[in-house]
C-alpha cells in the first residue's frame, strides 16, 4: 500500500520543475507534490497543507536544503518566507532576470511566441494603485490582503512593491481608523463597516477611497471634519483627496462592482496617467505600473489612423481620447461605465452585445482590452463577423490570449506579439497582439 502524507506533515521533497508562478512540482518516497516557493533543482523541507485527489500533495516550503542559483532572500519583510503572512509576490525569492526568463519560457510553451519579456523600469515601489482589505488584528483595524488559496488575510504595511507614498498613507490611516473604533467588515458574520480601501497617488500625494458596507453618518462626520482641519496635510492619506462609498455585502470584494453608492469625495478624482493626470472614477481600473503602461497604450496604439475604430472594454475611456485623436469615428463601450467615461463617449454595453450594433465599413481597427480570461468564443464571433482590417488585444491572461488567436486564425494573421513585465516579483505579465486580416 503506498503510504499518505496528511496536512501538516513535514517532509523532504526534490524539486524536479516549477510553474511560472512559483510553485514547485516534484516527488518524494511519499506521493506526488506542488510546492509553493520552491523552484527547479531544489531540495526542500515542504509542509503539506492540504492533500487532494490522485496523489496530488500541496505545500509550502519551509527550509531550502539545495538552492536554486537565482534565488534570494525575500526584499519585503511582509513575504511570507520572509516571516510574514503575505503571498501576494511568489517570485520575490528569484532574481528578477530569472523570473522574466521564466515568464518567456511559459509564454513560450502556450505557443505564444516572444522574443523577450520587456523589463519594467523598478523592480520595487512601482505600484501606484493598491486595494487593501480591511480586518481586525487585536483591537486594531489593519489592512493588508487574502492569503494565497485562504480566507486568512496579511499585513502588508511594509510593501516592497506599492509605491512608498501609499504604504505610509496606509500606516496613517490604520492608526487613524483604529482611534475611532471603526470595525472591519467579517463576511464570515456580515457584520462590521470598512470593506476596503483603494489607494492611488501620483507619486507624492496619495487619494484615498473607503468602501463601507453601509452608511455611517458618524464615520463621515469624523472624516468631513478631519478633511477640514488645518493639520490636513500631515495625514498623508487625506493629501490627495478622501472618497467614500458603500458597496454591498452581496456584491463580494470585487473591483467592479455593480452596485456601488458613492457618499462622499467628489464623483470623479485625478490620477497620474504617462506624464499627466486624468479624471477617473473612483473604481475606475488603471493599471498599477504607470511607467509600464505608458509604454503598453504606446504600443497598442495603432501607427496609422483612419475612418473608424472601435474599442471594447474601453474601461475609464482614457485610450479612447487618445483613438480621437488618429481615427474620424472611435465607437466604444464597457459593460459599466463610470461617469468619467460616458463624458468620453463610452456605451454602456457587453462587448458581444455592441459587436452586433457596430456598423463600419471593413477598413475599420478594432482594439480590446479583455479581462484575464480573454475576449471568448461569442466575442471572438463577432469580431469574425465584422471583420475589420486589423485587431489589436491586449491581454493580461495568457492562456485565454491563446484561446482567443485559435479562434481568429481562420481570417487573421498574427502580425507581432510583445510581453511586458507589469507587475515584477509577481507572474502576471501583459501581452500585445497585433491581427491583420487575411485579405
Amino acid at each position: 500500500m503506498t503510504l499518505r502524507v496528511h496536512d501538516g506533515d513535514r517532509v523532504d521533497v526534490q524539486i524536479t520543475a516549477s510553474s511560472v508562478d512559483g510553485v514547485g512540482v516534484g516527488e518524494s518516497p511519499l506521493d506526488r507534490f506542488r510546492v509553493e516557493g520552491a523552484y527547479e533543482g531544489e531540495s526542500v523541507l515542504a509542509r503539506v497543507t492540504f492533500v487532494g485527489k490522485r496523489g496530488r500533495v500541496f505545500a509550502v516550503t519551509e527550509e531550502v536544503e539545495t538552492r536554486h542559483p537565482a534565488r534570494r532572500d525575500p526584499i519585503c519583510a511582509e513575504h511570507w518566507f520572509g516571516g510574514g503572512r503575505c503571498t501576494g509576490c511568489p517570485l520575490m525569492t528569484l532574481g528578477i532576470e530569472a523570473q522574466l526568463e521564466r515568464k518567456m519560457k511559459a509564454l513560450v510553451e502556450l505557443g505564444l511566441p516572444v522574443d523577450e519579456v520587456r523589463r519594467a523600469p523598478s523592480e520595487f515601489g512601482y505600484r501606484f494603485s493598491a486595494k487593501r482589505v480591511a480586518f481586525e488584528r487585536g483591537e486594531r483595524v489593519s489592512l493588508g490582503s487574502y492569503v494565497k488559496r485562504s480566507h486568512r488575510l496579511a499585513s502588508m504595511n511594509d510593501c516592497a512593491v506599492d509605491h512608498p507614498a501609499i504604504a505610509k498613507a496606509s500606516a496613517a490611516l490604520e492608526d487613524f481608523l483604529s482611534a475611532l473604533g471603526v470595525p472591519a467588515y467579517d463576511p464570515r458574520s456580515d457584520d462590521g463597516l470598512l470593506r476596503f480601501v483603494w489607494f492611488k497617488t501620483d507619486g507624492e500625494r496619495v487619494q484615498t477611497l473607503l468602501v463601507l458596507s453601509e452608511p455611517n453618518e458618524a464615520l463621515l462626520e469624523d472624516l468631513v471634519h478631519e478633511s477640514a482641519s488645518p493639520d490636513v496635510k500631515a495625514a498623508p492619506f487625506l493629501a490627495g483627496g478622501l472618497f467614500a462609498g458603500v458597496l454591498p455585502p452581496s456584491e463580494g470584494n470585487t473591483m467592479r462592482p455593480k452596485s456601488f453608492v458613492h457618499l462622499l469625495g467628489p464623483a470623479t478624482l485625478k490620477v497620474p496617467i504617462g506624464d499627466s493626470l486624468h479624471e477617473v472614477g473612483p473604481l475606475d481600473f488603471l493599471q498599477p505600473n504607470p511607467a509600464v503602461a505608458r509604454d503598453l497604450y504606446e504600443h497598442l496604439l495603432p501607427s496609422a489612423g483612419g475612418s473608424s475604430a472601435v474599442e471594447l472594454y474601453a474601461g475609464a475611456g482614457l485610450f479612447t481620447s487618445r483613438l480621437r485623436e488618429r481615427f474620424e469615428t472611435v465607437l466604444a463601450c464597457e459593460l459599466q461605465p463610470s461617469e468619467a467615461a460616458q463624458a468620453r463617449g463610452v456605451q454602456a454595453a457587453d462587448a458581444a452585445s455592441f459587436l452586433k450594433t457596430v456598423d463600419t465599413d471593413s477598413s475599420c481597427t478594432l482594439i480590446a482590452n479583455p479581462p484575464r480570461a480573454g475576449l471568448g468564443e461569442e466575442v471572438c464571433e463577432g469580431i469574425l463577423n465584422l471583420l475589420p482590417k486589423r485587431v489589436h488585444i491586449m491581454s493580461c491572461g495568457p492562456k485565454g490570449l491563446r484561446r482567443d488567436l485559435d479562434r481568429l486564425t481562420s481570417s487573421y494573421e498574427l502580425e507581432s506579439l510583445d510581453a511586458f513585465d507589469t507587475l515584477p516579483q509577481t507572474p502576471h505579465v501583459e501581452l500585445i497582439a497585433k491581427l491583420r486580416r487575411r485579405d
